[in-house]
């Protein structure tokens, strides 16, 4: 009976955390006012709400209508939050969603016939559709790697995949061998002065490589001071970033923070001396079911090299993969980059923060990182 209650004040305090993150989606200062009135929790008083309205659908819509609801409401609000996210896997897995999802609904209306026969098929296509969503099972990432990498964008002219860096480089270089053979194949005229034959090709060369095409122009200096070659701005852009190798090695002490369990995984960005996120952001694999866990993970962030500067940071975010809904926070740890210069790396245990009080039960626990910046 009390592992009951136990577990139940930490579902009443995960409502309650869910509600201070999200006001308006749940109506929290409304609730709060008939909270007062009659005495009963906010977090119940959303339940029952939310129970109601579950019903009032179920009967005036059905089935088919609860399907679409759980099919688009949540995906839809991730989508929205991915979009001011700089996370490449996140927008893999909601684009692919999406695109499974107009799938359906294109060829549901065409095969009724044939799905019709199919026994609970709403409850089948619900399913599915969570299991494509869903932050656990992921199953649209597998859908992407299983299917569409390997079989789709090959077939639309995407090569390996989406190498975004090694199709503009191979499209730099064609560019680059194109103007060369039409320089070299440029006719010297037969009167012309020799130094203007030599110059002919660089000219030639270097207009085509600018506007694609050979204009007339009054200043070739002009023109070739202008021109960038390719290598020559890929090595300022890499001279000008610098990267921030992390190894994350185990945790100890985590709380445990749903149904007596705990999921750990850690989110790893770099934030500048403003506060915004200036890295991309990666994550370690997740260790279902432990207070301990170890990784023995080496994750990269890549920065530039202007925002290495006093009050920038590595965040390391301790999270708690939750079955449905938004991760839980469980603690932080910020380590400041001017600590990493040298080029040494620094490893060590690091206390858990929440200063933000995300952790509805609580934080306990260190991080163990080794940390470099090259």
């Amino acid at each position: 009976m009390d592992t009951a209650k136990e577990k139940l004040d930490v579902v009443h305090k995960q409502i309650l955390a869910a509600m201070d993150r999200h006001p308006l989606l749940t109506f929290r200062d409304s609730l709060l006012h008939w909270e007062k009135q009659s005495g009963w929790s906010r977090a119940w008083l959303l339940c029952s709400v939310a129970s109601f309205l579950t019903m009032a659908v179920w009967v005036l819509g059905g089935v088919p209508f609860i399907a679409k609801l759980v099919a688009f409401v949540y995906p839809a609000y991730a989508s929205f939050k991915t979009i001011d996210t700089p996370s490449s896997h996140e927008s893999e897995t909601w684009l692919t969603y999406w695109i499974v999802f107009a799938a359906v609904g294109i060829v549901e209306p065409i095969a009724w016939p044939l799905l019709n026969v199919i026994p609970l098929y709403q409850f089948v296509k619900m399913g599915f559709l969570v299991w494509c969503y869903n932050p656990r099972t992921r199953g649209a990432s597998t859908i992407y790697r299983q299917v569409l990498r390997p079989y789709v964008l090959p077939a639309i002219g995407v090569v390996g995949g989406g190498g975004g860096g090694a199709a503009t480089k191979s499209t730099t270089t064609s560019r680059s061998a194109a103007a060369a053979a039409a320089a070299a194949s440029v006719a010297k005229p037969d009167d012309a002065d020799a130094q203007a034959a030599d110059t002919m090709p660089l000219f030639a060369s270097e207009f085509i490589y600018t506007y694609g095409v050979i204009t007339t122009t009054t200043s070739r200096s002009a023109a070739s001071a202008s021109v960038v070659e390719p290598d020559d701005a890929d090595a300022q852009a890499a001279a000008a970033e610098q990267e921030v190798s992390v190894r994350v090695l185990s945790a100890a002490g985590l709380p445990l923070m749903e149904a007596g369990a705990t999921d750990a995984y850690v989110l790893l960005y770099v934030m500048g001396a403003d506060g915004k996120t200036v890295s991309d952001k990666c994550k370690t694999k997740t260790k279902p079911n432990s207070t301990e866990p170890r990784w023995g993970e080496e994750l990269s962030l890549r920065v530039r090299a202007s925002d290495v500067a006093p009050g920038a940071c590595v965040v390391a975010i301790v999270c708690h993969k939750t079955g449905f809904g938004q991760d839980l926070t469980i603690g932080t740890v910020q380590v400041p980059l001017t600590s990493l210069a040298g080029g040494e790396e620094m490893q060590g245990d690091f206390a858990l923060e929440d200063k933000a009080k995300d952790n509805p039960v609580g934080v306990s626990g260190k991080l163990s990182l080794a940390l470099r910046l090259q």
